[in-house]
Formats: C-alpha cells, sequence, structure tokens
C-alpha cells in the first residue's frame, strides 16, 4: 500500500483536463482548467453522460491532466452497480516544469438508465427509507453535487421530526468556487487581470460561524423544494487543542477539550459539520466517495488542491472566557488532524474549502 506521502504527490499542484471521445457520440469539447477532484469528476461525468445519451451501452473517451493523473472513482459513486469502467494510462509527457498524463476511460452500462434505481436521487426524487450509503443531487451555486448518507438515525434534537438522515457531500467545495478573473485597466492606465474572490473565499470576519461568509452562502441555497429538515445549527461550544497530526480517523477525542460558551438558536437547510458532529463521524472525515463498511481505505488526496487543503468545521476556538481568538476548527485534509486556523490568515486567497451537509427526513 502506498504511504500518505506518496498517495500525496500531486496535493498542491494545478491541472488541467482536456476530453476526446472515440465511442461513438459527438462528444470531444475541451475541458476547464481545474485545480481539484471536483473538477475532475464533473469532467468524467460530462464525458460518461454524453456517450449514454447517445443511446450506448459502450463509451469511451481520453483525459489528460497537466501533473494529475485523472481517475474515475466518481463512475461508481454515481452509477453504482450499474457501470463498469477501466482506464489506461496511455502517455505520459514532460513539458517544462509539467507533465501531462493522457488517461483512457472504457465505460459499459449494465441496465438501462431508467432502472439506475441506485443512482443519486435528484432533487424531488422520494424515497421511503434512507439507509447508509444512499446517495442523492443536491445543487449549490451553479454546480450539482453528490451528497451520502452517513446516519440514517440523525438526532434531531427539540425539532418535530422523529427520525432523520444525516447526508455529507461526497468532495470538499474548494474556496476559489465563484471566483474570477476579469482583464481591467488599472489606476496607472495599463489593463492587467484583476482577481474577484468568490463566496466561500474566505470563513468571515470573525469565528462566528452565524454571521460568517460560508453560512451566508449556504443560506442562499435554501429552497422548500429541496425537502430537507431545518436543522438547529446554533454553536454553543468552543474548543481548545488539536489532534495529532497524521492521526486521521484514529484520532483522540482527549486531544479536545470543548467549553460551554451560551445559547445560540439559529436554523438552516445545508451547514457544515461542529466539533461534536465530527467526532462523531470521524471514520468518514477523510474519505471521500467510499464508504468505511466498504473497507476503502482514507482518501484525502483526492481533495486537496491549493484552494481546499481542508475545510471548515462550525466550532471556533476558544476557552469560553476569553474574547473571539478569531480562529475556527477544520479538517486538515494534508496532516491528518483536526486544527484550529486563523480566519484572519485566509485573506482573498482562502485554502480552506467546506464539506456541507444536510438532513432529509426518514419514513418507514
Amino acid at each position: 500500500m502506498k504511504s500518505r506521502k506518496q498517495r500525496g504527490i500531486f496535493l498542491s499542484v494545478s491541472a488541467a483536463v482536456f476530453l476526446t471521445c472515440s465511442c461513438p457520440c459527438s462528444y470531444g469539447a475541451m475541458g476547464e482548467l481545474i485545480g481539484n477532484r471536483l473538477e475532475n469528476d464533473r469532467q468524467i461525468l460530462s464525458a460518461a453522460g454524453q456517450c449514454r445519451r447517445e443511446g450506448k451501452r459502450e463509451g469511451e473517451f481520453h483525459i489528460t491532466g497537466r501533473n494529475y493523473v485523472p481517475e474515475g472513482t466518481v463512475l461508481k459513486s454515481f452509477y453504482g452497480d450499474f457501470v463498469d469502467y477501466s482506464s489506461t494510462l496511455e502517455e505520459t509527457e514532460k513539458q517544462g516544469e509539467d507533465i501531462y498524463y493522457k488517461v483512457r476511460f472504457s465505460v459499459t452500462w449494465k441496465e438501462d438508465e431508467n432502472e439506475l434505481i441506485d443512482r443519486p436521487k435528484e432533487e424531488g426524487e422520494e424515497k421511503q427509507h434512507w439507509k447508509l450509503g444512499d446517495t442523492v443531487l443536491r445543487k449549490l451555486g451553479e454546480e450539482a453535487y453528490i451528497f451520502r448518507c452517513i446516519d440514517q438515525n440523525y438526532g434531531l434534537g427539540n425539532t418535530s421530526e422523529k427520525r432523520a438522515a444525516l447526508f455529507l457531500c461526497d468532495v470538499v467545495i474548494p474556496a476559489d468556487v465563484g471566483s474570477f478573473y476579469a482583464y481591467e485597466k488599472q489606476e496607472d492606465g495599463s489593463y492587467d487581470y484583476r482577481y474577484y474572490p468568490g463566496p466561500i473565499a474566505n470563513f468571515g470576519d470573525s469565528s462566528d460561524y452565524k454571521y460568517s461568509n460560508v453560512r451566508q452562502w449556504l443560506k442562499s441555497q435554501e429552497r422548500e423544494d429541496i425537502k430537507s429538515v431545518w436543522v438547529d445549527t446554533g454553536v454553543t461550544r468552543s474548543c481548545m487543542g488539536q489532534t495529532r497530526q497524521g492521526s486521521f480517523s484514529q484520532l483522540q477525542r482527549t486531544d479536545l477539550q470543548t467549553f460551554y460558551i451560551g445559547s445560540q438558536h439559529m436554523t438552516d437547510q445545508f451547514f457544515i459539520l461542529s466539533m461534536d458532529e465530527a467526532l462523531n463521524y470521524k471514520e468518514y472525515l477523510w474519505r471521500f466517495g467510499v464508504m468505511p463498511q466498504s473497507g476503502a481505505e482514507e482518501n484525502p488526496e483526492s481533495q486537496c488542491s491549493t484552494f481546499s487543503r481542508g475545510y471548515w468545521l462550525r466550532t471556533p476556538m476558544g476557552n469560553g472566557i476569553e474574547e473571539d481568538l478569531k480562529s475556527v476548527y477544520l479538517v486538515d485534509l494534508e496532516n491528518g488532524s483536526i486544527r484550529p486556523q486563523s480566519v484572519d490568515s485566509e485573506g482573498t486567497g482562502g485554502s480552506i474549502g467546506i464539506r456541507p451537509a444536510f438532513v432529509l427526513p426518514q419514513k418507514g
């Protein structure tokens, strides 16, 4: 088995994906510049989906990554047992400081698309009972994301729903989502590119999740038609300490101390995990697209990039006495720990993303 250092060789490099399709479909567009697993998955699903829409049970397409080896585990996450795929690294070419990897993917669908009962459920698709590993699609911003059930008996406290299922996003949404460059006239009359940060480029001005940029963006995505449960997300505890680097899900709870900081009431449809929730679901924190029950090892390197070296929790750092320390806890993907991070250090080009969650009513 590869060491974590070996498995993380592509953690901080950007990548480009280019798609060509040799199946009888019409797909042949150039992919976007990418820097994380999210863009890789989007391109693979787009290419595979385009081949499928041509009515063929088999398809083949090529993806070339710059300093990034394309991989297709998202196909199993999305289509489950109804698809088989294989990938072959056909070419490796070095150009200057960059290495290009050309990978050929072959996909075969076992059933008609209408029979894919285990595919991620679209918004509005009803199901009577959710079980661990079930997946659904939810749109945030311009993208649709896969969310996976990690608790089929989620506790809702004082809310009216008796039973519920907790779904956690299968990827880390990078801090640069919604960011862009514009070619503009500068003060000296010259023209150059100006960077406009997106809505979650940083956590916020303080450690209070209630007023954070992260919560503000997630609140903007709320809609009644997604049928999720409104969850009490009030932050009543702060934390001190951090888990040992490299411990990943084998972390020790005793490395962390929590302190009561008062009652805070707020309800949300989409939210990020608290420290308590993170510890309760520690076996999922460094796994993406796979379930612990499957025996699959942790794969944090699949999400690491310049803008997603970790993802925020909603718990602040503090001992319950001192004023706001302007630090919030996060799941560190690179170092395998849960630790605090100063919100001031993120600036407008943050390296910490988010991993949203939401809750659906459990029936039956």
